[in-house]
């Protein structure tokens, strides 16, 4: 079955609120949506129409699946479940002409579809579908008759019954129409809520096919709750149960292991797709049901004495609902932000992360869609029997398993991970190869003797709830595949590999040009290869090689395709033992993709590809991939790689040479893909040409018949390369990004509340780390100030938030204050560690031991000669005990005072909020962060009792050094801020509420007062 409400939601915010409550309370899979509320955060949840009149929202179990039409104005038209859905809305400002524009596109859109369902706002009027006539009279009569006509070559039926669903205390219409195909009517119920949505529209529930009972069988789910997951109780029971069963095959591991975890935790089942909206609560529900109420009295009221009474009622009602809704989800948010200081990654967090970002978009179940889709992932390639291999080794006999061997496996499990078809949860896993690797021993030891790999262990799930962004949904490449393999399968497959990588070692059989998949190697090793090319070619002026092409290959679905036979070839190359050629082998044979589908759980047969989520896959499919990076192309072209990331790297000392050399190479390459069963995807080829030319080089080349001509810049492992090779274009992009993945993070960190500064600085490094990566490789191209612009303007906002500073504090005192050093600096230092760690060849964690000091000096030379932040620099002359201390958090009341930017007057007067920036205590000094922390008469008493609990004068000159000495005096200082700068907030919001005149008054008064007794005056006030 599926559950569609239809409403006009009439650009409403808290119709939009209510919206989710009703979905959850009606256990609705879709809204379908007429003039809705623009822009909103759900973003993965509601697709719009370019022109936002119609929305279509995402709130159960089924996805959106394609979008057919969204272009057109005033219609949405999506297929969900094979059912095509049109949303539209006609306002009843449209002429004549674009009604029948739009009613024009909905039989363009809905022609030749045998199941849909048109939904919407018409705003007209016809005796097919009501009793009386709108306010607008002959322009909604004139819709409906144009509307009648326009529909009358589709097979479609009207569902409206004849009830209103525009009702209004003054008038009553039915202007929002359902119409659905034939094939669909009798089995489509439809019918008018009786909800209250804070709409003058009412809601349509509309149901499509006969619900089906769940089986309880189909209620549960493999696999168990990890919450009640405890160590000790896990080994105790595995312990006990070792005791009383035999283990000798797979089967037995597996059963003792379910047997384990049945005993020590509760079995899952299937949660409902349905929840509640986070700030729901019974006031608001009672505030809801009080204003439907309200709704129906002033509506019966119609046409009595009584009903600008019963209508003023309802206004109040309605306006109270809307009030609290506000009111409950901006204190629930702050509620839930403020968790976040205890519990950052916990459930708090997924739910802010669910609320700026939108819900995950729900799974794709309809199985002919999902086989659609499973065929262009995970293309069949005929079944071939595994080729026989003699290898001229000696070895023989398969190196045995230890059981210091499976405890180091044991060990590397991660325990978040999501577990296989089996279900059984990587940390009890690790337990149990911990506490007992004898039983993992003796199975893998049988199946590298038997050089057979358990059927029951080839089985992987296959997980399309990614969604990638820009795609459109319903479409293989919307989505990024992953495959679910047993834990205790990718144990063996860790035996396995340990001693496939020992043979590679002693043979190397890799390619030196293959940086994926390898220890010690990285995305930055293989992008240093490709500009060390080009860089040689920039740096000549005349000669041969002056001209360099770098050309970017993509492979269609690399890793599903990849042959078997191929990899067979590649292991036998490499003249590998053959105990482990035969269990590679039975690897391989009768591989299962398991799906599932709203009828059921379904399989298919894998007979190509390295499976995806595997431990051994990678491995594989390098030294299948191994022979393309070693074919033999023109001279001046090589080929460098990063998994299935394949790089064209060309020189030559004429274009046209160059273009030849490109061309016969990329056919090279095609041959030898289609040997293996891969394919090029030409029209995602891309390239660039470097010249030392000082004026911009173009070329082109034509490869099947494409052509494809040279850009200035273009993407490569995630870093844009551009012709100059100045790196302009990368910068420009992550200083973007960041302020994007800033924006989202706004309001999980506001200025008066949320997680304290250093939970703030886990969250911003994410971001940092972002713009970081690979910097090393771009970090000379900050030698000029522009660019250094760019990042500070990224980074200011940023910090900012992590320190809770005015938005007008300056970059240079907010790193300071924050601790945190400016990009450009730690850029630099990431490129001196990079080059220290080459040189030397030290790790790059004490290569950055070394070179912090040079960064922390940089630093200290930019902090003592900047222009901005005067107040802090005072305050903060040297940098290096302020940053190394071990304490203090700095809040929003601390960061007023380091900064000087907050609530003091003359702060306050060069911003344009008060009229004068003269202390109303003391009257003749001006309210800076100076003279209210340290010299005003207002707080004298305060810091009187500060100065005798820290045994020590507090002033400008040694503030920093009592705050810095240790935890206690910093929190007594932090204190005595806290209660002032929340005082200045106090008095500055009932300045704000007076006029000028009253505000000199108030300054006059205070200033007869005298500091001693306005200072107790003020901290009784607190």
């Amino acid at each position: 079955m599926v559950k569609l409400i239809q409403h006009n939601q009439n650009h409403c915010g808290a119709a939009f609120n209510l919206m989710w409550q009703t979905a959850r309370e009606r256990e609705v899979d879709l809204f379908i949506v007429a003039d809705p509320v623009k822009n909103q955060r759900h973003n993965n949840n509601i697709v719009y129409s370019e022109d936002q009149l119609a929305a279509i929202v995402t709130c159960g179990n089924l996805p959106i699946q394609k979008i057919v039409n969204k272009a057109s104005r005033g219609m949405l038209a999506v297929e969900v479940g094979g059912i095509l859905i049109v949303s539209a809305y006609a306002p009843p400002s449209w002429t004549v002409q674009e009604f029948e524009e739009l009613l024009d596109n909905i039989v363009l859109t809905v022609s030749g579809s045998s199941k849909f369902v048109v939904a919407g706002d018409f705003n007209a009027w016809s005796s097919s579908w009501a009793n009386t006539l709108g306010a607008r009279g002959e322009s909604q009569r004139l819709r409906g008759d144009t509307l009648l006509a326009a529909f009358a070559g589709l097979e479609m039926v009207l569902m409206n019954n004849g009830q209103d669903t525009f009702v209004t205390p003054e008038r009553k219409s039915a202007i929002d129409l359902t119409f659905v195909s034939q094939s669909l009517m009798e089995t489509t119920g439809w019918e008018v809520l009786p909800d209250y949505m804070n709409s003058d529209h009412i809601g349509i529930l509309i149901t499509i096919g006969k619900e089906q009972t769940p089986s309880p069988r189909d209620n549960a789910k493999k696999g168990w709750k990890t919450t009640l997951y405890h160590k000790e109780l896990f080994a105790a029971a595995l312990d006990r149960i070792l005791h009383e069963m035999r283990v000798d095959t797979p089967d037995d591991l597996v059963k003792a292991l379910d047997k384990a975890c049945d005993a020590t935790m509760s079995r899952l089942k299937k949660t409902c797709r349905w929840r509640g909206v986070y700030w729901w609560t019974s006031v608001i529900a009672d505030l809801r049901r009080k204003s439907k109420a309200a709704s129906r009295v002033a509506q019966r009221a119609y046409d009595t004495p009584e009903f600008p009474d019963k209508r003023r009622e309802y206004k109040l009602a309605r306006n109270a609902l809307k009030r609290e809704i506000k009111r409950t989800k901006k204190a629930t948010w702050y509620r839930l932000v403020n968790m976040s200081d205890i519990i950052l990654f916990g459930e708090v967090y997924v739910i802010l992360k669910r609320m700026v970002g939108g819900n995950r978009v729900p799974k794709e179940l309809d199985p002919e869609k999902l086989n659609t889709i499973i065929d262009e992932l995970f293309p069949s390639h005929p079944v071939t029997d595994w080729p026989t291999h003699q290898p001229t080794t000696s070895q023989e006999n398969p190196e045995s398993v230890t059981d210091e061997e499976i405890r180091n496996i044991g060990r590397s499990l991660k325990s978040r991970k999501v577990p296989g078809p089996d279900g059984i949860p990587n940390a009890a896993l690790a337990t149990a190869m911990i506490e007992e690797p004898t039983i993992f021993k003796k199975v893998y030891q049988r199946c590298l003797d038997t050089g057979v790999f358990p059927d029951n262990w080839k089985k992987q799930r296959l997980v399309l709830s990614i969604p990638k962004p820009g795609k459109r949904p319903g479409e293989s490449g919307s989505s990024r595949p992953i495959c679910l393999i047993d834990g205790v399968a990718k144990g063996l497959e860790r035996v396995i590999l340990h001693r496939l990588n020992n043979h590679i070692e002693r043979v190397q059989g890799l390619s030196e040009n293959q940086y994926g998949f390898r220890k010690g190697r990285a995305t930055t090793d293989a992008i240093e290869k490709v500009l060390s090319i080009a860089s040689a070619s920039r740096a000549r002026n005349r000669g041969a090689n002056r001209f360099c092409a770098v050309v970017t290959l993509d492979v269609k679905n690399a890793f599903n395709s990849a042959s078997w036979t191929a990899i067979a070839r590649s292991l036998q190359r490499i003249n590998i033992p053959k105990y482990l050629y035969d269990i590679i082998g039975n690897y391989f044979r009768n591989r299962v993709l398991l799906y599932e589908t709203n009828e059921g759980n379904r399989e298919r047969v894998v007979t190509a590809g390295v499976p995806q989520g595997s431990v051994l896959g990678p491995t594989l499919w390098n030294l299948m991939y191994n022979e393309v990076l070693g074919l033999t192309l023109y001279d001046g072209a090589s080929l460098i790689g990063f998994a299935d990331d394949i790089v064209l790297v060309a020189v030559g000392s004429r274009i046209d040479d160059l273009e030849n050399t490109i061309e016969t190479s990329i056919n090279i390459i095609r041959q030898w893909m289609e040997s293996v069963e891969l394919q090029l995807n030409i029209s995602k080829t891309e390239y660039i040409l470097v010249s030392s030319h000082r004026s911009r080089q173009e070329s082109q080349i034509i490869v099947e018949g494409h052509t494809i001509r040279s850009s200035r810049h273009l993407k490569y492992l995630g870093i844009m390369i551009d012709d100059r090779l100045e790196y302009t274009q990368h910068i420009k992009y992550v200083a973007e990004r960041a302020v994007t993945n800033t924006n989202a993070l706004v309001r999980m960190m506001p200025n008066r509340s949320g997680p304290r500064s250093s939970r703030r600085r886990i969250i911003a490094n994410t971001i940092i780390a972002g713009i970081r990566y690979a910097s090393s490789i771009w970090a000379e191209s900050l030698k000029f100030e522009c660019r250094k612009q760019w990042l500070r303007r990224c980074h200011r906002p940023l910090v900012n938030r992590v320190i809770s500073a005015f938005r007008s504090t300056s970059h240079d005192a907010a790193c300071v204050i924050a601790g945190m050093m400016p990009l450009h600096i730690l850029i630099d230092e990431d490129y001196r560690v990079r080059q220290r760690s080459i040189t030397t060849g030290v790790s790059s964690k004490l290569a950055r031991i070394a070179e912090r000091p040079y960064s922390v000096e940089a630093w200290q030379r930019e902090w003592s000669t900047t222009t901005s932040g005067s107040w802090t620099r005072r305050l903060i002359p040297n940098i290096q005990p302020w940053i190394t201390r071990r304490h203090g958090n700095i809040e929003f009341h601390m960061s007023q005072f380091l900064s000087g930017h907050g609530f003091f007057r003359s702060h306050l007067h060069r911003m344009g909020y008060v009229p004068s920036p003269v202390c109303p205590a003391c009257g003749d000094e001006n309210q800076t962060a100076e003279h209210t922390i340290f010299i005003c008469g207002m707080y004298l008493l305060t810091r009187l009792r500060l100065e005798q609990d820290l045994q020590a004068d507090f002033d400008v000159e040694n503030a920093i050094n009592i705050m810095c000495s240790d935890e206690v005096t910093w929190n007594r200082v932090a204190e005595y801020v806290h209660e002032v700068m929340e005082n200045q907030y106090n008095l500055q919001c009932s300045y704000r509420g007076n006029s000028d005149r009253e505000l000199q008054n108030q300054e006059a008064a205070s200033q007869e007062t005298s500091p001693e007794r306005a200072g107790i005056s003020m901290n009784e006030d607190n």
